[in-house]
């Protein structure tokens, strides 16, 4: 371990203050957070930081879809690629999240200085775990009236007034 992890360490047995922890925002292979996730919990684990990591989180929910008459329980990925860490931010830290293989690096900052999100954000976030709710969904576009014409499909081509907005 480095020297900035024993410094940390130190610092907090000396003077009792904890860093407080912030949530960032990491990027891995797309369909590989969960095991990215798995990755980063065993180092965690085998070189002793846990006090220096919070919540890791890859958002998704789960969703129950009938295919050929049965019924299949799948997750879905609110941001696909991504996953949230709760973290006190140190070279130690940065090193470790780093080098763990599927993760391709910290969202927003610098490369070597990354930022968190903020607290909002984070909480948003959660609480659409939580909730199982997708709230990213685009907003509707179109109003009652408007022509409308269809540019995929079997009725590609096809245009029409829209009575109804659904």
């Amino acid at each position: 371990m480095g020297l900035g992890f024993s410094f940390f360490l130190w610092i907090k047995f000396i003077i009792g203050v904890e860093m407080s922890k912030s949530w960032y925002v990491l990027n891995s292979y797309s369909g590989y957070e969960n095991k990215a996730k798995e990755q980063l919990l065993e180092r965690i684990t085998l070189n002793g930081m846990e006090d220096f990591f919070g919540k890791i989180e890859v958002p998704s929910e789960e969703i129950t879809e009938m295919k050929g008459g049965k019924e299949k329980t799948i997750q879905k990925k609110f941001f696909p690629g991504y996953i949230l860490v709760e973290m006190e931010m140190n070279d130690d830290t940065w090193h470790l999240v780093k080098e763990t293989p599927r993760v391709l690096g910290f969202i927003g900052g610098t490369k070597t200085n990354p930022r968190p999100i903020s607290e909002n954000e984070a909480n948003r976030i959660l609480n659409q775990i939580e909730s199982g709710v997708e709230t990213t969904s685009q907003q509707n576009i179109y109003e009652a009236g408007e022509m409308i014409r269809v540019i995929d499909g079997p009725f590609n081509d096809f245009s029409q007034k829209d009575r109804y907005i659904y």
